[in-house]
């Protein structure tokens, strides 16, 4: 499907490059906590659970000492699945 027309037209090269473009689900969750547990230095982490498709990235905040936040970025088979559980469920699950 070309849903988007671009004016002028595309170079061909350039059409073949978006066309080589996977799209999917990409879902984020932010998770705040009354306290950090994890370590501070750390900006990134990647975590694989059982299996590959449950494997997310975590972002720290370590510049927003206010808030015990951290960001969760999920894959597209495990993003809808986290989309049909509760919140509580999804924070007891990153963090196990």
């Amino acid at each position: 499907r070309r849903i988007v027309k671009f004016v002028p037209e595309l170079p061909q090269r350039k059409k073949q490059a978006l066309e080589g473009i996977k799209m999917g689900n990409l879902n984020k969750i932010f998770m705040e906590f009354e306290e950090k547990f994890w370590d501070t230095e750390v900006d990134f982490m990647g975590i694989c659970g059982e299996t590959k498709e449950e494997c997310f990235h975590i972002i720290n905040f370590p510049n927003e000492p206010r808030k015990n936040v951290l960001e969760g970025y999920f894959q597209p088979d495990f993003g809808k699945k986290i989309e049909e559980m509760e919140d509580q469920a999804v924070i007891q699950w990153a963090v196990n």
